[in-house]
């Protein structure tokens, strides 16, 4: 039932039409039997049902020919699916128009359908007031029917009276939620109408669009750079107006990068790495509701620029010698292009560029045009860049040069570079091995520690924690451990950490660890007897509390003061109590046990006084006993 309830108000209530799911296109129509007048002794929801059932949609009986003033005429609200479709529904949330009078008994009876445990949350004056809507929940969902009754009428009817299903007065919409989890809400556009003593009709439903997703970039072959902008590109006719894209690597998710992306076809990333690879990575898009997904055909890399650029002031012409150089994580390999860029116009031109072949010097000659005039629009004295290259995409050079003047060749004058003083980049650091919560931990109390390995060459730390891998607020922290607080009862968390080196540059984040916090403590149960205040009550006998839904057991403490005694745990809601002092007060008190092993708190204490007992007989004084000759 609590299940139900809150089905109704979270997927209902709070909710409003959006993605298009499994129930979309579906309709509310109604349908009539003309053969029998309606008597307490049918049973609508079921073998009448059964009956009198329409084959399809458009087989939906809507003149209804024998409600006059004697005979009441049984009536049903249909939800009813297109025969290609696969609905699952969980609850009908409508309402109805009608001109039948009110207050006059021309509704005779009413109910709603379902399987066992189901339920229905009129609004006040349903069924006769047409600004009261209504929402069906059923107690296990109605999965794979097209066509099945959620509500029925008996009514007397008259000519001109009709009855229509409609949008719920109170949210604006009718819709059906889905039996996914979480449930996704369908609106209704499609109704139909009964009319007494001339033909109604009904709007079916239509045939659901199949949602086919295309990703369209990257899709394979891509080289994008950590840190900037991309463009991510897709199809996705007859989806979710919501998709979920995912980074892949090899196959497996590496982290959501939306779980809601608006389904435009195109979303913008700033792209990141995971786990420092640098090839191997797909795209996924899919939509959840519709069960429907696509990938990049084949895989994209995404690598890291290196260290800071190295800002040179010269002239042209000149050359460039470097007598050392590096990349992060290791020396200059054989085939590795080192290309000169210059600021021209606010852009980066490549201005010169060599192929280290394994041995220093290393020359670079910058470019020239038009007889020693260097770059059209260049002034010496604009900045250089170097740059070390893996890729079209420059990885930039570590260190720092300092520059001597060359000789004359002919009439060009040329200037040289040599790396005297060269400070070698530090690689970025992995991420520490995430301790403790222990992945997959459940039973966490809402607030704790989270705890980690020290990396060597560390200065600092990036944590997030969130419900999903790769959310969450980041928080830098110098230590290899972190609390956090305020976790929400029955949640599962997600939490991952980077490690900052001695550049201030972040290596990427671990794989997200997880862990489920324990379920709030259940209530304490209502004490019942004896009552509070209770006297004259035996040394021994019964203390009895209400049950608690979902308790495994109790523990009862009984003493003279309140939060004093002996606790003892039992699996029944009473307690056998014995051996107490007559004449004195007791408290006693309760507390629930959970499933999972947690108890909550204490209830308030009751009291009660035992009985004093008889009174002692008195003492006989005179005459004494045995006494004689006593006067008369």
């Amino acid at each position: 039932m609590r299940t139900l309830l809150l089905i109704l108000c979270a997927a209902v209530l709070a909710a409003t039409p959006a993605a298009a799911g499994k129930n979309a296109g579906g309709a509310l129509i109604v349908h009539t039997q003309n053969a029998l007048a309606y008597t307490g002794t049918m049973t609508p929801c079921g073998a009448t049902w059964a009956q009198y059932a329409p084959a399809t949609c458009e087989d939906a009986v809507t003149q209804a020919d024998l409600g006059d003033g004697n005979r009441q005429q049984l009536i049903w609200y249909v939800a009813a699916f297109h025969p290609t479709s696969n609905p699952g529904v969980t609850v009908v949330y409508s309402g109805h128009d009608h001109n039948i009078p009110p207050g006059e008994g021309w509704i005779g009876a009413w109910g709603f359908c379902g399987p066992a445990n189901s339920l229905e949350v009129p609004d006040p004056g349903w069924p006769e007031n047409v600004n009261a809507g209504n929402s069906v929940a059923f107690g296990s969902p109605i999965v794979g029917q097209h066509l099945f009754p959620f509500y029925w009428f008996a009514v007397y009817g008259d000519a001109g009276f009709y009855m229509s299903t409609a949008i719920n007065p109170t949210g604006g919409y009718a819709a059906f939620v889905s039996d996914d989890n979480p449930g996704v809400l369908d609106p209704i556009d499609k109704f139909g109408t009964l009319r007494f003593y001339e033909p109604g009709a009904n709007e079916c439903p239509t045939a659901p669009a199949e949602c086919e997703i295309v990703v369209q970039a990257p899709n394979g072959g891509e080289a994008w750079e950590v840190g900037r902008e991309y463009e991510i590109a897709w199809s996705a006719e007859g989806c979710s107006e919501t998709l979920r894209i995912q980074l892949m690597h090899e196959g497996a998710e590496c982290f959501p990068i939306s779980t809601d992306a608006p389904n435009t076809g195109s979303f913008l990333w700033t792209a990141e790495q995971c786990n420092g690879f640098t090839d191997g990575y797909t795209i996924r898009i899919s939509d959840p509701a519709n069960d429907v997904a696509d990938e990049s055909d084949a895989p994209f890399s995404i690598y890291r620029a290196n260290c800071p650029t190295d800002v040179i002031e010269t002239g042209l012409p000149y050359a460039v010698i470097l007598d050392d150089a590096s990349k992060r994580g290791g020396p200059l390999g054989f085939g590795d292009v080192v290309r000169l860029y210059a600021d021209y116009v606010d852009q980066e031109i490549v201005v010169g560029a060599a192929v280290f072949t394994g041995a220093y010097p290393l020359e670079i000659t910058a470019w020239q045009r038009n007889d020693n005039e260097g770059l059209p629009g260049f002034t010496p004295g604009d900045p250089i860049v170097v740059r070390l290259c893996e890729s079209p995409d420059a990885f930039e050079l570590c260190g720092e040069a300092t520059w001597t003047t060359g000789g004359n060749y002919g009439d060009e004058m040329y200037s040289q570079a040599s790396l005297v003083a060269f400070d070698a980049c530090f690689p970025l650091l992995p991420p520490p091995d995430l301790l403790l919560p222990e992945n997959g931990a459940v039973c966490q109390e809402p607030e704790g520690l989270l705890d980690w390995s020290d990396v060597e060459g560390a200065t600092a730390y990036t944590y997030r924690i969130a419900t999903e891998c790769g959310q969450g607020t980041e928080v830098e922290t110098a230590e290899s451990e972190a609390p956090y607080a305020g976790l929400v009862a029955g949640t599962t968390y997600h939490w991952q950490v980077k490690t900052r080196n001695a550049e201030e540059a972040y290596g990427d984040y671990s794989a997200c660890f997880s862990f489920t916090v324990r379920p709030a403590p259940l209530a304490p149960p209502e004490l019942a007897n004896p009552e509070d205040g209770a006297i004259c009550q035996p040394a021994e006998g019964l203390l009895d509390w209400s049950d608690v839904e979902e308790a495994a057991a109790y523990t009862v403490q009984i003493g003279t003061a309140c939060g004093e005694g002996e606790e003892t745990e039992v699996e029944d809601s009473q307690y056998a109590y014995a051996g107490l002092d007559p004449a004195t007060t007791y408290h006693w008190r309760v507390k629930t046990k959970s499933e999972d092993g947690f108890y909550g708190a204490y209830s308030a204490c009751f009291s009660f006084t035992t009985d004093p007992g008889p009174l002692a007989a008195p003492e006989l004084i005179a005459p004494p006993d045995g006494a004689v000759d006593q006067p008369i």
